[in-house]
Order: structure tokens, then C-alpha cells, then sequence
């Protein structure tokens, strides 16, 4: 199996760039870069990083987005229940709820740096907004630690979770264990530049 063949589909937002750059043609709008950047960055965070296509850091309150690079390949296994969790839903019982925000650039430094310490980073404050997230997230951290992997997490809102490694050898071990427990199981790649 070839661990990088999966690739990620972001059709939607591949189409929502397309179609700013299209508007900004067709309609002789003249939006700079910067200003097409900032409108992509409105709809969402997945925008500059499907406009650049690279690894890129954003911090909204900083008003962060640079380009990053991992120094070795990560491989990911992407997880998905069989449940999904609204993300509206999410964000409303994130305001009823205490969480605390992680630092990044703990991560950052791993990221770029040190790829096997990525694991002990990771931080998802949504998972706390569902029961089913906190269970399934405890039952795939406790999965993917006793497959070897680095780190597991949640993305976004849920309810996608993933797996982190360095490891080829891990990350073949972890699709044979998950894809029977899980009705969506894939492998991919962070690839270096």
C-alpha cells in the first residue's frame, strides 16, 4: 500500500478560491492577492491552505498565516466514527463549557523540527463538547497507543479524528488495526516541500 496515494478531498474550497479568482476576472473587481486572501480567509481556515498549497500556520488573533515546512514526512490515519457532530452544535456548547485554549508553538517548533514529538501537542478543545467525542476519542487514543503512533487527535469540530506518525511500518500496522472498528479509515501524508 503506498502511504501517500490518499489524497485529502477539498473540492468545496478549491472551488470557493476558483470561483473568487473567477469574479476578480470576469468582473474586472481588480482584488489583490492580499484581498482575495482575506476574503478566502472569511469563509474559512481552510482556504489559504488550499489557495497555497502548503503546510501554513494561522493564528486569528495574531493575525498569523506563514507558510511552514515538517522537516521529515508525516503520515496521518484518518479516522471517522459512524456519528457526526454539527458543527454549530459545537460551537454552541463550547460557550457553555471550560476549556483552555493550548499554546502553539510548541507544536509549531515540533512541527518544523522535532516530527516525532508532534504527539505531544496536539490539543482539541472540541472534544469536549460531546459525550461521544470524549468517548471515542479516549478509545482511538487508546488504539493508537498501543499501535505506536505518535500522537491522536480530533480535526476541527469533530467528528474526524486522526492518528500521527513518522513511521511507515505504524502507520500500515494502525490501518490493518482501525479499519475494522471504524466505518472510514485512510491513510495519507504531509509531504515535505
Amino acid at each position: 500500500m503506498n502511504m501517500c496515494d490518499y489524497e485529502l478531498n477539498l473540492i468545496s474550497n478549491f472551488e470557493e478560491q476558483s470561483a473568487r479568482f473567477f469574479f476578480n476576472d470576469v468582473y474586472k473587481l481588480n482584488l489583490s492577492y492580499e484581498s482575495i486572501f482575506y476574503l478566502g480567509r472569511l469563509l474559512s481556515w481552510d482556504v489559504p491552505i488550499c489557495y497555497l498549497q502548503k503546510s501554513v500556520y494561522i493564528n486569528d488573533k495574531m493575525n498569523v498565516c506563514e507558510i511552514i515546512s515538517p522537516n521529515s514526512i508525516l503520515y496521518f490515519l484518518l479516522i471517522k466514527p459512524d456519528f457526526g457532530i454539527s458543527t454549530k452544535s459545537a460551537f454552541d456548547k463550547l460557550d457553555h463549557i471550560e476549556y483552555q485554549n493550548a499554546d502553539p508553538l510548541p507544536l509549531l517548533y515540533a512541527f518544523q523540527n522535532e516530527p516525532k514529538q508532534v504527539g505531544n501537542y496536539l490539543y482539541n478543545c472540541f472534544i469536549k463538547t460531546d459525550n461521544k467525542l470524549i468517548n471515542e476519542y479516549n478509545r482511538g487514543k487508546q488504539l493508537s497507543k498501543e499501535v505506536g503512533f505518535d500522537g491522536f487527535s480530533m480535526s476541527g469540530t469533530g467528528s474526524c479524528f486522526f492518528a500521527v506518525t513518522t513511521n511507515t511500518t505504524i502507520l500500515e500496522k494502525g490501518y490493518n488495526s482501525f479499519h475494522d472498528k471504524y466505518p472510514f479509515v485512510k491513510s495519507t501524508c504531509l509531504r515535505l516541500l
